[in-house]
């Protein structure tokens, strides 16, 4: 191609890019084109071929599971926004959550659970329990009424006479009177998580009405039957509140009755 062919040949090249830009390249501008079939456009170089290098493989390390921590035992369900008014008040009111299978056993468990307690907004009339912390057995009462004088004496005489089990092997949980109130429901469950009871004594119905069993016939009637909790299973034993035998004396008899299956419980376990 001499120089005149070339600068034609650009001249042409330049027309057809600008053809381009302002038209597309599915138009194209054709004069003649018995020109365009003289024309030999320069080929591109061969492309050489590249050697490359193989790769070394790996050894494909073993993958190792990752643990899941457990949930927290304390939940906090307060609101991030603060709400005013009567919806903010009832937001207050909301209480933290306990995950119950996160609770752990004895002084630690315990301690969260207080925790948790004073962590509360509205306690109503609601109480923490005292006793063994690593006791084998578990009172649950709950009465409408204060426990009065009259009613403690009673207790103190069925745990001496009739169960003849020592005050430092047992857990006091107290429910109290207040039906509504679903925060009593947390503690007591809480506190038997972490207590982990061999045998338990519930006084009142008003407990009995919130806790779960295995035959709710028997546990209303005075037998033994299987308390569920988050941990498992225990024997238990429901009976009268000694708030009420106080002035229905006429279910001492049944009271007694029901003791003494407890106090059959008790040595069984060897408790």
């Amino acid at each position: 191609m001499d120089d005149e062919q070339r600068q034609e040949f650009l001249t042409d090249l330049v027309a057809w890019l600008e053809w381009q830009k302002e038209c597309g390249t599915d138009i194209w501008p054709v004069e003649n084109f018995q020109a365009w079939e003289n024309i030999s456009f320069p080929q591109p170089p061969p492309q050489q071929r590249v050697r490359v290098p193989q790769l070394q493989q790996r050894p494909v390390q073993p993958t190792v599971p990752v643990s899941t921590p457990p949930p927290p035992a304390i939940i906090n369900d307060q609101p991030k926004t603060k709400l005013g008014g009567k919806w903010g008040k009832i937001m207050k009111q909301t209480p933290v959550g306990l995950n119950l299978d996160s609770i752990p056993k004895g002084a630690e468990g315990f301690a969260l659970i207080k925790d948790y307690f004073f962590a509360l907004k509205e306690k109503k009339n609601c109480a923490l329990g005292k006793g063994n912390m690593d006791g084998p057995v578990a009172l649950i009462s709950g009465h409408p009424d204060p426990f009065v004088r009259e009613a403690q004496d009673m207790l103190s005489k069925m745990r001496e006479i009739v169960l003849q089990l020592q005050r430092d092997k047992i857990f006091w949980a107290p429910f109290c009177g207040d039906a509504s109130c679903k925060v009593c429901v947390q503690l007591v469950s809480a506190q038997l998580s972490a207590l982990r009871p061999k045998a338990v004594l519930v006084l009142g119905t008003l407990p009995q009405k919130e806790l779960s069993f295995a035959d709710r016939e028997a546990a209303e009637n005075g037998r033994e039957t299987m308390l569920k909790l988050s941990f498992g299973e225990v024997p238990v034993v429901c009976t009268w509140h000694p708030n009420t035998l106080l002035v229905q004396t006429h279910h001492k008899r049944a009271a007694f009755q029901a003791l003494r299956r407890f106090r059959d419980i008790l040595l069984r376990l060897r408790i």
